[in-house]
């Protein structure tokens, strides 16, 4: 199971949201990519964040 897909689960769980991502996403290790890998994951979390706070 990649980073993303752990990090999505998490946003559905309720354990990931839009006032802790900065510090969870650091301790799991996302930001330690090539940057546009990196911009890649973090878009498709973002999009997960946001979908998620429209349907909670």
């Amino acid at each position: 199971m990649n980073k993303v897909r752990i990090a999505k689960n998490l946003v559905k769980s309720g354990a990931l949201n839009k006032n802790n991502a900065a510090e969870v996403l650091n301790l799991m290790g996302l930001f330690d990519g090539p940057i546009e890998e990196t911009q890649n994951n973090l878009n498709e979390i973002y999009a997960c964040l946001a979908a998620n706070n429209e349907n909670p």
